[in-house]
């Protein structure tokens, strides 16, 4: 039965040397407790409990966080080559931004043949999600299934075949319904020139949407800036004027023309990093903004690499 105890306290500092921006202060504190019971190597039950307290001057972003996950992985058949994996978590966030969240989650993977394997997945979440701008509280349930064949002749070519769904019910009335298909084949064969590569892969995604629009934020999504391709927002219907981007210390604040700019591309927003700016190449950033969920109509995707 190991069991471990951590503790971890950062004080980061922000003294700017010019006037264009303000002193900032964070401090995080985290503990985790973590212990497992091993019925046997293959066996495991796991316990994780963490409480977070951030504190951040001069925003008021302040906020306690406690969650709870209980885990269990099972591996079993010939070579222990398969497992299931069953994942409850419970996460409540009071603070700046109120959220409460449980999610039950199932993992399974089946080795059929030593050339042969499958993998699924269930997810069920239920979350309510307060805001920093006085919008109403977001009450939201999902469910989604995941299934993928996966199959290698020799050490050549690797085939791979997977369907997935998703479905959202909204407090508001709102629904999401997402399927999806995915397709790929990789090639690899070493001839006395190198290597020979060709890759092909297909995908085919349909969402359906119905009920009223209703305002939601999105907070600390991280995003990579790789050069020559932007970064993109591919959630439709987001309020421009509402983008703020930060360095991942969540101190460092880059402004719009100066850092990066926001182009808008259809049904989606492009943000494009400005090559004299403070943001570097292949760097991490977290990005807030605001979007609208709901409508009603079928967006259509298909790609081929």
């Amino acid at each position: 039965m190991p069991t471990s105890l951590h503790f971890d306290y950062t004080d980061v500092r922000f003294d700017p040397l010019g006037d264009l921006e303000e002193n900032h202060r964070r401090k995080n504190t985290r503990v985790l407790f973590k212990t497992d019971y091993r019925f046997s190597n293959r066996n495991v039950l796991s316990l994780y409990y963490k409480h977070e307290t951030v504190d951040e001057e001069p925003r008021d972003r302040d906020y306690d966080a406690d969650e709870v996950k209980l885990k269990h992985r099972w591996e079993f058949g010939q070579g222990f080559g398969s497992w299931l994996e069953t994942d409850v978590n419970y996460r409540n966030q009071r603070g700046f931004f109120d959220l409460e969240r449980f999610r039950w989650r199932q993992n399974l993977r089946l080795q059929h043949t030593d050339r042969l394997r499958s993998r699924y997945r269930f997810e069920m979440i239920d979350r309510t999600q307060g805001s920093l701008t006085d919008l109403e509280p977001i009450g939201e349930r999902s469910y989604s299934l995941f299934a993928s064949l996966e199959h290698r002749l020799y050490q050549n070519l690797l085939s791979q075949f997977s369907v997935s769904g998703l479905t959202q019910d909204f407090d508001t009335g709102a629904e999401i319904d997402r399927l999806g298909t995915r397709a790929s084949f990789n090639y690899r064969r070493t001839n006395p020139w190198g290597m020979l590569l060709s890759d092909y892969s297909f995908h085919l995604d349909a969402e359906d949407r119905v009920g009223q629009y209703q305002a939601a934020e999105r907070f600390d999504e991280a995003h990579i800036f790789s050069e020559p391709a932007p970064v993109i927002l591919t959630e439709p219907r987001v309020d421009m004027s509402s983008i703020v981007v930060r360095d991942d210390d969540r101190i460092t604040v880059y402004f719009e023309t100066r850092d990066y700019t926001v182009h808008k591309v259809g049904d989606r927003i492009e943000i494009h990093r400005v090559p004299t700016g403070r943001i570097a190449d292949g760097q991490t950033v977290l990005i807030d903004y605001r979007v609208e969920i709901g409508g009603t109509y079928r967006l259509t995707t298909i790609g081929q690499t």
